[in-house]
Formats: structure tokens, C-alpha cells, sequence
């Protein structure tokens, strides 16, 4: 993995240059990220995932909660550690389950300095799947720009080649509390379930069953990253289908019976 890891290094000091002090501390992040990758590679090594998503869609509370089950004040914890700029950006935890056994998730910054080094982090290193994460609250929504931006990005990490084997897997996050919520009617409230959700709006926005149809190894979602542990059944669902996805791609299984990402012609 040496070679690879000289080769990012190179990438990063040469091409992925953002101006300004953001793009300086986004090559400072990038860089810490950069000591990990050495340990990477070889049969018992973890699965590695990525996570990616805009600034606020609750990546990291969705990492932490899986990590610190009885972590009750995560967010407001998460919150001052941003605050008080402690924050290294990136995150990375590893985790272990009946379906992949053991896995890594990079939980990486989606601010604008760092959304152009998202490539480095699965052109060098073999990415088992992608997590895109979606802010799904009433607010957000009504950002027609940023749901544009989104729709590009996951187009674009869709075809990226080194990306067509990996599973994607889109979770649009179920924000516990919404404008509006106190209005909401008990029998809207039992109708939709305790959290509120955007689901069908965000699937028709973002043209989700589109994906479903053009890429096999495309799985949309919604739950609230807040509230989610290794015993919720979204949870469970995911990792079965990369569980699943990665089966299909291994060179154990017959030519005929592997999967791919597909792109429907048009």
C-alpha cells in the first residue's frame, strides 16, 4: 500500500489545492488521514467505508451513536467540540457485525474546502461502500441549491469508477424535531410514526427511483441518525446489502453470477 499512500501524498501537496485558510486546514486534515492509511490492505484487514454528505446532514451523530450506544448528550457534545474548534474533521471508527465481520467508516468533513479531496479517500484505498448522507429536515429542504448540489454528487460518485463495485447506500436523516412539528396533527403524528420524515419528498426531489433502477448496487433509506444502534433494523438492512453487494463482486463467485453497477442507456 506504500506506493498508493506516496501517490495520495503527492495528489494532495499538487492537485487538490483549495485557496484561502480553509483549503490550508482542509490539506491539514487531509493530511492527518494520510498516517492511518499504511495499516490499511491485506485479507484480515477491516472493510473500509466512506461517508460523505453536506455540513450538518448528522454524519458524525450517526458514527458516534453507533460507536457510544450510551452516549445520551452526543449532540450537544458534538456541537461544542465543533464550536470550540476542536474538531479534526474527519472521523474514523471501527465496528464489527455478523455481516461484514469487521468494518471500517471514515466520516468525512462536507464543507466546500474538502468536498473537492473526497476522491482520496477511495482512489487509494478499496472502498466496500458509500454512505451519502442527507440532512432530511422541513429547513433543508426548502434549499433548492444545496438539494441541486446533492443530486450532483451522488451522480458523480455513481460513475466514478473506482466506485462501480461498491456499494451506495443514500440515508436521508430523520430529524427528531422540524418547524412546524408542534402543529402536526396526532393523527399525522400516528399516520407518519413519532419522527418526522421528508422520505417521499426527498425521493422525488432527488429522483431516487431512477438510481434504484440504473445502479444494482444502489439502496436508498431513512432514519434518524440520532436514535440509530446496531439492533435497528435499517441498520441491519444496510449492512446486509453490502454484506450481499460485496458477495457478488468477490472473485470467489462465478463470472455469470457477479453483480456491477449498471447505467441504464439512454
Amino acid at each position: 500500500l506504500k506506493p498508493c499512500w506516496l501517490s495520495l501524498r503527492a495528489w494532495l501537496r499538487r492537485g487538490a489545492h483549495v485557496p484561502g485558510r480553509a483549503g490550508a486546514r482542509a490539506r491539514a486534515q487531509s493530511g492527518a488521514m494520510l498516517g492511518c492509511l499504511p495499516s490499511f490492505g491485506g485479507a484480515s484487514s477491516p472493510d473500509q467505508i466512506v461517508m460523505f454528505g453536506l455540513e450538518g446532514s448528522g454524519k458524525t451523530t450517526f458514527l458516534y451513536r453507533l460507536k457510544l450506544p450510551g452516549w445520551s448528550t452526543i449532540t450537544t457534545a458534538l456541537e461544542e467540540v465543533r464550536q470550540a474548534g476542536d474538531d479534526p474533521g474527519y472521523h474514523y471508527e471501527e465496528f464489527t457485525s455478523p455481516y461484514l465481520r469487521s468494518f471500517g467508516i471514515w466520516d468525512v468533513p462536507g464543507s466546500a474546502a474538502m468536498i473537492p479531496l473526497w476522491p482520496m479517500f477511495y482512489r487509494y484505498v478499496k472502498v466496500e461502500a458509500v454512505f451519502f448522507v442527507v440532512n432530511g429536515s422541513d429547513a433543508f429542504l426548502k434549499k433548492e441549491d444545496k438539494i441541486t448540489e446533492i443530486g450532483r454528487h451522488i451522480a458523480t460518485l455513481l460513475n466514478e469508477d473506482e466506485l462501480r463495485k461498491s456499494s451506495f447506500i443514500l440515508i436521508i436523516n430523520d430529524f427528531e424535531s422540524s418547524e412546524g412539528e408542534e402543529q402536526r396533527s396526532e393523527r399525522d403524528k400516528v399516520r407518519r410514526g413519532n419522527d418526522h420524515t421528508n422520505w417521499q419528498a426527498f425521493r422525488d426531489i432527488l429522483g431516487i427511483r431512477r438510481f434504484e433502477e440504473d445502479y444494482s448496487n444502489f439502496k436508498a433509506v431513512h432514519m434518524n441518525c440520532a436514535k440509530v444502534s446496531e439492533s435497528n433494523e435499517t441498520w441491519r438492512q444496510i449492512l446486509s446489502f453490502v454484506a450481499e453487494n460485496k458477495l457478488a463482486n468477490s472473485d470467489d463467485v462465478p463470472p455469470s453470477r457477479r453483480g456491477c453497477a449498471t447505467v441504464h442507456k439512454r
